[in-house]
């Protein structure tokens, strides 16, 4: 969608974090140093100047979407202009009718059933919903998966056949490496 992105970056973890600047091309190489414009407080910036027919996945509507999908269970503050997009209780702490409501509007079907996933051992906790009807065989339609409150991957296809989603919650981001 881009040849150039820049990612400005301060941490919140010193108080005076200085801002680091990514520079990434679309061929693959990358600059990282410190930023001329250090950013007022910690957060993150990304500029991207999109190619000619992009620019729709850069319009206002369309950010907030993918951020909302990647980051509405992220147990830090994400924001667009002012709107908080994160922090949202993820669906495995929710009540079944939320769960069976989040279901539905993210996954598109109404579960038969649920299935509680917690593994205390792999650190993952997370819900199977159970497809309503019965998939021909060999056919899989995918599984949604977290890391750290983060979706890594939206149509994963290496779960469980009988379940439609998988939601991890792991101490290591494994899954994102």
């Amino acid at each position: 969608m881009a040849d150039t992105v820049e990612v400005r970056s301060r941490s919140a973890k010193t108080p005076d974090a200085p801002t680091i600047l990514w520079i990434g091309r679309a061929d693959g190489t990358f600059t990282i140093g410190e930023s001329e414009t250090p950013l007022d407080q910690p957060g993150t910036e990304v500029r991207i100047q999109p190619r000619h027919g992009d620019l729709e996945w850069c319009n206002e509507s369309t950010t907030r979407k993918l951020t909302s999908d990647v980051a509405e269970i992220l147990d830090v503050p994400v924001r667009i202009k002012g709107d908080l997009l994160s922090l949202n209780t993820p669906p495995w702490d929710r009540t079944i009718e939320e769960q069976l409501a989040w279901c539905r509007e993210r996954l598109g079907f109404d579960a038969m059933g649920i299935v509680p996933l917690d593994s205390s051992l792999l650190t993952v906790r997370g819900l199977g919903f159970v497809l309503p009807y019965t998939t021909a065989p060999g056919h899989r339609t995918g599984d949604r998966i977290y890391s750290n409150g983060m979706l890594v991957a939206d149509s994963v296809r290496s779960v469980d056949p009988r379940v439609g989603l998988l939601l991890p919650r792991s101490s290591t981001p494994a899954s994102c490496r």
